[in-house]
């Protein structure tokens, strides 16, 4: 059964586990049309239903809830084998690089950050979906045939190689006999096909001509420590066809014995994922960089800012960062011609990289709003600051040459820029911490009509600080109409 029909006759599940309702409500608007969706607002309900039958087809995880943590959920799911072979994918608000590894090291298939877009989430979703459908698919293939050929060996043959061909021939999958020394016995017409060789130049080949050389020895190691213990080793893997391409695979890897106990065959069944992987590659490229400059966007910023700001605190260094946007660039691209408003942002993209590249990462988070955090680091945050403003003049001034006309009216850009230094003056500050700054400073040179460029310091927080506890003030007494009107 392929899996686009294995995944065509049943309706497939999904547990969502978070402890707020509004995320809860969120992800199953998102999946509840074409999945059945259970939910559990803790831990231990998430184990629990992860254990019922049916089980979950995918298991949408937060990391930070009470009683037990994501990370505890999916320790818990990988060491029982009822729910181990269960995808799951982390979707957390916890942004930094060391959750994301952590995560992936516990087993996690992916890993979504909050914010979310929700075509994107729907995507991979469907594409961990449908791996995770073929990697089942090849262990039930793998289980079924190494009953057959145990079957088989008991049997008196003088002609096994034919039955064992014959046997193969109805796989869709790619099938692999090997003996003790690896050395290639039978394959099935699925093999040829994804492998490019043909039957009789692999027979009596050892099975390592599908080598990649891409993996190291204690990738291999491992393998054989598994297959040893456990008589099943299964994994994904990177394999060269004939022609020396090297494409992506789910490989199932068990043993035959005969009535002694002693190993006799290895039987390898497998399937080629790689159309799978391109498309999560490209969904990894919509995810993390931004369709209409190419730059990194909001998300791959903040990670990268994040490393960069466990970098400097290591080396008790700094590095100096700013945002800018255009002034009335909403009235631009609402009132007069969103392409025009889309060649604005592609050309300041152009003026960043051309004067940053070399020593920045720059991101378009939104609309006009850029970022660009410097690599370039100083023993002095004076010395990162000075740099940061300097490379700021120079982006205002490129970026005021810029001019488009509407209506026979010649109108020339003017950005607002917001610089503050990484990893601050206290260094304790995380990713969410240095764009607040950048935006603060931002918002700052907004008000002057000649100083369009603010370095952000503890006033300019402070006022932003008084702001919002105005604005909070504000809402709450019209909320519970507290006004009074003078006259």
């Amino acid at each position: 059964m392929t899996v686009n029909n294995a995944m065509a006759t049943k309706k497939l599940s999904i547990l969502i586990v978070d402890d707020l309702p509004s995320n809860i409500h969120l992800l199953a608007e998102i999946f509840s049309k074409n999945y059945d969706i259970f939910i559990a607002t803790n831990g231990p309900t998430a184990l629990e239903i992860a254990h019922q039958t049916p089980k979950p087809d995918i298991i949408l995880l937060d990391i930070m809830m009470p009683e037990m943590s994501g990370y505890q959920v999916l320790q818990k799911l990988k060491a029982d084998p009822v729910t181990a072979l269960i995808p799951v994918l982390f979707i957390s608000a916890i942004e930094t690089q060391e959750s994301q590894e952590y995560g992936f090291s516990l087993g996690a298939v992916d890993y979504i950050i909050k914010p979310f877009n929700p075509n994107l989430v729907r995507a991979r979703v469907e594409a961990h979906l449908r791996i995770n459908h073929l990697y089942v698919d090849i262990l039930r293939e793998n289980s079924i045939l190494t009953g057959k050929i145990a079957q088989l060996e008991s049997e008196e043959s003088n002609d096994k190689s034919s039955l064992f061909q014959e046997l193969f021939s109805h796989t869709h999958d790619g099938v692999a006999l090997t003996d003790m020394r690896g050395t290639i016995q039978a394959v099935n017409n699925a093999f040829t096909e994804i492998t490019g060789y043909s039957i009789d130049e692999v027979y009596e080949q050892n099975f390592n001509l599908l080598k990649s050389n891409l993996h190291d020895d204690l990738f291999y190691e491992a393998m054989w420590q598994e297959l040893l213990q456990r008589d099943l080793w299964s994994s994904e893997i990177y394999s060269k066809r004939k022609n020396g391409e090297v494409y992506q695979s789910l490989l199932s890897v068990s043993t035959i014995k005969n009535k002694q106990g002693d190993v006799i065959y290895y039987l390898a069944v497998f399937c080629d994922i790689s159309h799978l992987k391109q498309a999560k590659d490209q969904l990894k490229e919509l995810t993390f960089y931004d369709k209409l400059t190419s730059l990194p966007n909001r998300t791959l910023f903040i990670e990268r800012l994040s490393q960069l700001i466990q970098t400097l605190k290591s080396l008790n260094q700094y590095a100096g960062a700013l945002t800018l946007d255009i002034d009335n660039f909403r009235e631009i691209n609402v009132l007069k011609d969103i392409t025009v408003g889309d060649s604005i942002i592609t050309a300041i993209a152009k003026k960043l990289t051309a004067i940053t590249a070399k020593d920045a990462i720059i991101s378009h988070l939104n609309a006009d709003l850029f970022a660009v955090v410097f690599t370039k680091f100083f023993d002095s945050a004076e010395d990162a600051a000075s740099h940061a403003m300097q490379k700021a003049n120079e982006i205002e001034t490129s970026i005021k040459q810029l001019s488009y006309e509407f209506d026979h009216d010649l109108f020339k850009l003017q950005p607002s820029i917001g610089v503050t230094i990484i990893p601050g003056i206290k260094k304790d500050l995380s990713a969410s911490d240095i764009i607040r700054e950048l935006e603060s400073a931002r918002m700052e040179s907004k008000k002057s009509e000649s100083n369009k460029i603010s370095l952000f310091n503890e006033s300019i927080g402070s006022a932003l600080k008084d702001r919002l506890e105005l604005e909070h003030e504000l809402l709450t007494a019209i909320k519970e109409e507290n006004f009074e009107l003078f006259i």
